[in-house]
């Protein structure tokens, strides 16, 4: 709806107030990836895989993050980390 202003200030908001919340860090580098905000998308993701090392789905996404930034070799490492933690 345009309104990423407002869905930005909204995730920082949250994050702020439940800082250790895996899903809000990962929900919020979905908004950042799919803007195409990588560098913003790769730290939420990094932050979510520090709080979850084992959850495939921050994996995948910051495997993600790195494919598209041509960071080939990375990429990998960490798709081939998600698939070791498939439930």
């Amino acid at each position: 709806q345009g309104r990423d202003a407002e869905a930005e200030a909204a995730f920082t908001e949250a994050i702020r107030r439940r800082p250790m919340d895996w899903l809000l860090h990962s929900a919020s580098g979905s908004f950042y990836l799919v803007r195409k905000r990588l560098p913003e998308a790769e730290a939420a993701f990094l932050k979510a895989r520090e709080l979850t090392p084992d959850n495939n789905i921050v994996l995948r996404l910051l495997g993600n993050v790195y494919l598209w930034r041509g960071r080939f070799p990375e990429a990998a490492d960490v798709y081939r980390a998600s698939l070791r933690h498939q439930p």
